[in-house]
């Protein structure tokens, strides 16, 4: 049974493929949870309203076919954490790898989605739905500009210039 944030096709649909019984996203209420347990406990699935809703859009090509697709389940572990600031290091100690190893992972990520670093894989799990769009609140905004213009770099003087 999962219980996580991500209720998008491509992740779940993956999860569902690799043996889940349970499907439920953060939003459920206690009651929905019991319904699940007792539901996978007699050997049945449960799929939340919100994912069951989601993978429908998704099986029935409302959702715009994902690149996230081709990557393995542990690649799309460790694309997830990628994409949630995760270090190497971090990763390899959560899933008992070395980090040569996620590294390797990472990197046949960014083979198969043609993508050439962290932040590109980032922007492209934001443009497929698998991290929200919305500003979390904790950060301001990026400023918007043009392609090509340049940054407005503002200096900063030390103490000795003063």
């Amino acid at each position: 049974m999962v219980l996580t944030g991500h209720s998008h096709a491509p992740f779940s649909a993956q999860v569902l493929r690799a043996g889940a019984s349970g499907f439920l996203t953060k939003k459920i209420t206690v009651e929905e949870l019991d319904a699940c347990l007792r539901r996978v406990y007699f050997g049945r699935r449960y799929i939340c309203e919100e994912v069951a809703q989601e993978l429908a859009r998704y099986s029935f090509g409302a959702a715009k076919e994902s690149p996230f697709e081709s990557l393995s389940q542990r690649e799309m572990q460790i694309m997830l954490m990628v994409v949630n600031c995760a270090s190497a290091v971090e990763i390899a100690k959560s899933l008992s790898l070395s980090a040569k190893t996620v590294n390797s992972y990472r990197y046949r990520i960014f083979d198969k989605l043609d993508v050439n670093g962290d932040v590109a894989l980032t922007h492209m799990a934001i443009d497929h739905g698998i991290l929200p769009r919305q500003n979390s609140g904790n950060l301001p905004p990026l400023p918007s500009r043009r392609r090509g213009e340049p940054a407005n770099v503002q200096k900063t003087m030390g103490p000795e210039a003063s």
